[in-house]
């Protein structure tokens, strides 16, 4: 079918690849690229990049989220040293390695909290 691609429509061709993506045997997205490059070059960049895009989008609403439970930690910590003075290397790394609901739950704590083994061993 993908011989006949440069008569089809582009929503024609993405079906089709999308088709093919989908299938029992995957193809990688260097073969699927190559046969678009080799049919219809002048569409090929096009296609791949609506094929593509979904994965761009994850892997972007991955780096905000991280990100935001980056900046979670940090305000976290700051507030922390702020109140307590500097905190050791293993409750910075535990908050760092933290995921964002705990961290808004140790968050939370803090406001109430006397000192960080409230906050840190009610969890």
């Amino acid at each position: 079918m993908l011989a006949e691609s440069p008569n089809l429509a582009d929503k024609d061709v993405l079906a089709i690849v999308t088709y093919i993506q989908s299938g029992p045997t995957p193809i990688s997205k260097s073969v699927i690229d190559e046969t678009l490059r080799r049919l219809i070059p002048d569409r090929q960049e096009q296609i791949m990049g609506w094929i593509t895009q979904p994965y761009y989008e994850q892997g972007l609403a991955e780096g905000e989220a991280k990100g935001e439970v980056k900046g979670e930690a940090k305000s976290l910590t700051r507030f922390l040293e702020k109140r307590y003075g500097p905190l050791p290397a293993v409750l910075r790394e535990r908050i760092f390695s933290a995921d964002a609901a705990v961290i808004e739950v140790w968050l939370e704590q803090a406001f109430d909290g006397h000192d960080p083994q409230y906050i840190f061993d009610r969890n």
